[in-house]
């Protein structure tokens, strides 16, 4: 039940800044008070909730001190330069959101095609219409850590990997990659940045213990390589190649840890599994470490075989 509380929770939040953002759209703006009284929040609520719209990139402006507050027209006239194929695109977003976020994110693309007019808005609500799009796993639990994302809150789950634990986590980063829904954050229990699957999550728990992402974080880290999406350290790998492959790793450079040495090629990865996939389509390698990559190299190799002796 207190995971469902928190859903509520935040949901009514994402509404609430939703129709505080259809206010400030209008031409005189709108006071904090009149704020207060359509959103059902204190004056500090408010405040807050502006500011985090700012961080959001939404360009909301005073229009004079004490005065009310509106979005600036700058931002406002931004749809009226979208190009007709720049909508589609945000119509087609529209497809994936609906198919990811549910509700939400019909309710969000609505509002955000409130924006657009004529001929354009009409096209854009076709397009789902038109277009089937293939997603992979939906989670309940992506608008909570958008939420915990944003607000810099650490969350609290259960983690099922082989065996389920008890997890405390910073949220850095909620990501999608490979038809799944990832999230990156510094793992208390480990003191070290971790990715979790979200379909492994249970009882998702958003604490109110706040952190500061270190300026050194890099959200487009390694982490977010296919070879990294694993809570495993970093392994070692050293290939030798042979010399046209070697030019080839040389030109086209295949992960960020990838260093050549000659006709030896250094990689520092977390999924030896996807590594090893893709490395029996080469020609010209062999593995001279780790064992476990050798042995897995030969588990994949003797499974082909076996399928097509």
């Amino acid at each position: 039940m207190k995971e469902n509380g928190q859903m509520e929770e935040d949901l009514g939040k994402f509404r609430r800044l939703l129709r505080i953002l259809h206010l400030l759209s209008n031409p005189g703006g709108v006071a904090i008070r009149r704020l207060t009284a359509e959103t059902g929040v204190d004056t500090r609520t408010i405040y807050r909730d502006l500011n985090e719209l700012r961080d959001a990139c939404f360009d909301i402006v005073q229009l004079r001190p004490r005065g009310p507050y509106q979005l600036s027209k700058e931002y406002t006239n931004l749809a009226q330069t979208l190009s007709l194929e720049e909508v589609l695109c945000l119509a087609l977003s529209s497809c994936v959101f609906q198919k990811q976020l549910g509700g939400i994110g019909r309710d969000a693309m609505r509002k955000l095609f409130n924006f657009v007019k004529g001929e354009k808005r009409e096209k854009a609500r076709e397009l789902p219409e038109l277009v089937e799009v293939q997603t992979g796993e939906a989670h309940s639990w992506i608008p909570t850590l958008m939420s915990a994302v944003s607000q810099r809150k650490r969350v609290r789950f259960h983690y099922n990997k082989g065996e389920e634990s008890v997890r405390t986590v910073e949220p850095y980063t909620l990501f999608y990659q490979n038809e799944r829904w990832y999230f990156q954050g510094m793992d208390q229990l480990r003191r070290a940045l971790r990715s979790f699957r979200l379909a492994r999550i249970r009882e998702l728990e958003v604490l109110e213990q706040y952190f500061t992402v270190p300026e050194a974080y890099d959200s487009k880290s390694a982490l977010f390589h296919k070879w990294d999406i694993a809570e495993t350290p970093p392994v070692p790998v050293r290939c030798q190649l042979d010399a046209s492959l070697a030019q080839w790793f040389a030109e086209n450079p295949v992960h960020p840890s990838q260093r050549l040495d000659n006709q030896v090629l250094h990689l520092s990865v977390r999924d030896l599994d996807a590594l090893a996939h893709w490395l029996l389509s080469l020609r010209g390698l062999q593995v001279l470490e780790p064992l476990r990559l050798r042995q897995l190299m030969k588990e994949k190799a003797s499974q082909m075989l076996e399928a097509h002796a």
